[in-house]
């Protein structure tokens, strides 16, 4: 997608509530608390940026790949979470997302579950629209990291990646070294 494509709509965005007002509101249901594996690692400085070209290699992504900025904080990624729904994205077709489980239409509808899904990352250039994203949904311990893919058809945009522990392990192998 064109740089700067929904630029217009994002300029009337703003920050609808403070990230500690989030925490136990209605519409975020599913994000009162964070994955374990996930809180562990904000609450041991393990959570933190390493750099875009560290992350399109973790993310098995193209080194031509849009540059990604990493959300290292609570309540950033729970910022980000509000100002997508406020600035339209969760409702607009191309960003292939539906905000409860039960909008889908059906197991194969590949869009992705607003309200079970926690953005951890972007692209560095606003107006890329590219996002990176915790799928949140079932009971598992481990959850899957999800990138946004504008190269490919709508609704299978979202593309999972990774695991989350298999970020957090390749973050952690890129710190020792």
């Amino acid at each position: 997608m064109p740089r700067g494509s929904h630029a217009a709509r994002r300029q009337g965005a703003e920050v609808v509530a403070s990230p500690g007002s989030l925490l136990g509101h209605d519409r975020l249901y599913s994000m009162t608390a964070l994955p374990p594996l996930l809180a562990n690692a904000l609450s041991q400085s393990r959570w933190s940026d390493p750099g875009s070209d560290f992350l399109c290699k973790a993310l098995g992504l193209s080194p031509e790949s849009d540059p990604l900025v990493f959300y290292d904080s609570e309540e950033f990624m729970l910022r980000i979470h509000e100002q997508l729904d406020s600035a339209g994205y969760v409702d607009d077709p191309e960003f292939c997302m539906v905000r409860r489980r039960g909008d889908l239409s059906g197991p194969s509808d590949q869009r992705l579950v607003y309200y079970e899904a926690l953005f951890i990352g972007a692209s560095k250039f606003p107006g890329d629209d590219v996002l990176l994203a915790i799928d949140l949904s079932g009971d598992s311990t481990d959850h899957n990291v999800l990138w946004f893919d504008w190269s490919r058809m709508r609704p299978g945009r979202w593309v999972r990646v990774t695991l989350l522990s298999s970020l957090i392990e390749a973050i952690d192998a890129e710190r020792e070294s």
